[in-house]
């Protein structure tokens, strides 16, 4: 198997070989429902979102559409999933703000 090739490697236990779930763009943050049978991940492309694909293979859904947010984290950006499926993210609100603080004598 070619592991350069796009996409999402998996590995069946039962049959002890490796497949490619063929996926395009920039993913990251994989990350397995609840019971196994979907793969979340982030992706910039073809936009910025939260998606998921069957682990049996088939098409992706946009679960969020992130076009307007702002990621952060320690990689600009994570996903990870509570219990219920639902998707956590980091989100950068801004740091615009400028304070002055002038310091009076008594």
């Amino acid at each position: 198997m070619d592991y350069r090739a796009k996409g999402i490697a998996l590995y069946d236990l039962r049959s002890q070989r490796w497949t490619l779930l063929p996926l395009e763009g920039n993913l990251g943050f994989p990350n397995f429902s609840a019971d196994s049978r979907w793969i979340f991940f982030l992706s910039d492309w073809p936009k910025p979102g939260i998606f998921r694909v069957p682990v049996q293979g088939g098409r992706t859904e946009v679960v969020v559409d992130l076009g307007d947010w702002h990621l952060t984290g320690f990689y600009n950006g994570s996903l990870s999933m509570d219990p219920a499926d639902n998707p956590l993210v980091l989100r950068d609100t801004g740091t615009d703000d400028i304070y002055a603080l002038t310091l009076e004598e008594k």
